[in-house]
C-alpha cells in the first residue's frame, strides 16, 4: 500500500502537513480572538 495521506496519490505529504498546520494556525486565531472579546464583555 504505497498511497498517499487520506488515499490520495496526487498530493504530497508536504502540501498536506502545511494545509493542515495552517487550518491549526487559522483556529487557534479564532479561538484567542473570542476569548479576547470575550474578556472584554466580561470586564
Amino acid at each position: 500500500m504505497s498511497s498517499g495521506f487520506l488515499g490520495i496519490n496526487d498530493v504530497p505529504l508536504v502540501f498536506t502537513l502545511s494545509v493542515l498546520i495552517s487550518f491549526i494556525l487559522v483556529f487557534y486565531i479564532l479561538v484567542y480572538t473570542l476569548i479576547q472579546r470575550g474578556r472584554g464583555l466580561c470586564a
